[in-house]
């Protein structure tokens, strides 16, 4: 019986120490570190960010996209509204995107980084694809101030007279001053109180975009005289309190 106790305890204490002896210099045991991958095993993290692309800009012809890539990323994908529309393979990652294949009007970009078996996709920002049409240049300029005083009208509102031709109207107006509530319009005549409003939304938070028509254009807008309106809808609440409007119009033809 002694024996085979001996026998036993002799063969557990080798496999102990074949086990043990599994590791690297020192005895700790360390696995294989896979090949495309840094840090020891650690796996690459995709990612993919704009570079200079801010909410509305204007896309036309062949649009170049910038992009803050993380290393070990082999591909970067551009997305407009979900659907691939160009692609590059090779750091710094910057993407041309021929914008003559897609619809005028508003797109959602992001970009989907790859890297390894990974895959990540960016926040969406909205651009608009301006190939047949033009930018509103406003009589008044594009950026006007209020600081609401509630004896007054604190409204602003700017103008320009439609050219011919002209489907869509796309407004958008940005604000610097979180705690004001927003409402844009837009339509004919000098605003909507003394001309005929189109369109109009509300919301709270920076920026705001509303469309003219809603759905796909039958015919052709007014050659006459537009307004982009917005003020704020909480303006009781804002007793001199100051906010800088910034407004953007696109006339799609």
């Amino acid at each position: 019986m002694r024996s085979a106790r001996y026998i036993k305890l002799t063969i557990i204490a080798i496999a102990t120490g074949l086990l043990l002896g599994c590791g690297d210099d020192g005895g700790n045991a360390t696995g294989d570190s896979q090949i495309g991958q840094p840090d020891g095993g650690a796996s690459v993290e995709p990612s993919s960010s704009f570079k200079s692309l801010t909410q509305y800009d204007v896309a036309a012809g062949t649009f170049e996209v910038t992009t803050d890539t993380a290393a070990g990323v082999t591909k970067v994908e551009l997305l407009a509204d979900g659907k691939v529309v160009a692609e590059a393979t090779a750091a710094p990652f910057s993407i041309s995107w021929d914008t003559t294949a897609t619809p005028d009007g508003v797109v959602k970009l992001s970009l989907k980084a790859h890297a390894d078996a990974k895959n990540a996709t960016s926040d969406e920002i909205p651009v608009v694809v301006l190939n047949n049409g033009e930018e509103v240049t406003f009589t008044e300029g594009s950026e006007q101030t209020v600081t609401i005083d509630p004896a007054l009208d604190n409204h602003v509102k700017v103008h320009w007279t439609m050219p011919a031709g002209v489907k869509t109207l796309i407004g958008v107006v940005f604000w610097d001053n979180r705690e004001f509530k927003m409402e844009l319009a837009m339509g004919t005549g000098n605003c909507p109180h003394s001309g005929q409003q189109a369109c109009s939304i509300s919301g709270e938070s920076s920026p705001l975009m509303t469309a003219y028509p809603e759905g796909v254009a039958t015919g052709t807008l007014g050659e006459t005289l537009w307004f982009v309106h917005a003020g704020a809808t909480n303006e009781a609440d804002l007793a001199g309190k100051t906010c800088k409007f910034t407004f953007k119009a696109f006339l799609l033809k």
